[in-house]
């Protein structure tokens, strides 16, 4: 109670000009105090606005996530299935190449080429015909063998495709 005496005393000495400015200023402060939290919550969310938006963007995060495990689990099986048809492809052209060479080598025989040189019936003075006796020079053999160049671009194309089923595998 000594505190209100020393109230009173200080407002007894303080002219009416202060005291109607001190009234206003403790009307201002009691009403900020009771207004205060009122309007500061009309500018800001809830909790419970907060934690809704919160268990929302959990369940949409959470959604997002399996949708991301999903989509990397197709891209790997796309990946691997690629993988091996590209693998099934090359072994499919690997096995086109050997039938392709095999058929080369069985018809790559070479076959020789001989030079005959021809002589027609000659014309006498007599009108009879005559036999022309000459000596036919050794016939000229030339070997021609068309598939040798083919195999060989079989076989570089055959060793290159076993490199890379290799290198794949």
């Amino acid at each position: 109670m000594d505190m209100f005496q020393y109230i009173s005393e200080i407002i007894k000495n303080i002219s009416p000009a202060q005291r109607f400015f001190a009234l206003i200023t403790v009307l201002i402060t009691i009403l900020l105090m009771s207004l205060g939290p009122k309007i500061i919550g009309a500018f800001t969310n809830s909790d419970n606005a907060l934690e809704n938006k919160i268990n929302r963007l959990e369940l949409a995060n959470a959604a997002l996530n399996e949708q991301n495990r999903e989509l990397q689990t197709i891209v790997i099986q796309s990946q691997v299935q690629c993988a091996k048809d590209i693998t099934q492809v090359r072994e499919e052209i690997l096995k086109e190449i050997g039938l392709l060479e095999r058929e080369l080598k069985q018809t790559s025989n070479p076959f020789m080429v001989r030079q005959v040189d021809s002589y027609g019936p000659a014309s006498g003075s007599n009108g009879m015909d005559t036999v022309v006796v000459a000596m036919k020079k050794q016939p000229e053999v030339i070997q021609v063998n068309p598939n040798t160049e083919v195999l060989s671009h079989v076989k570089k194309l055959k060793k290159q495709l076993e490199s890379d089923l290799e290198k794949n595998k």
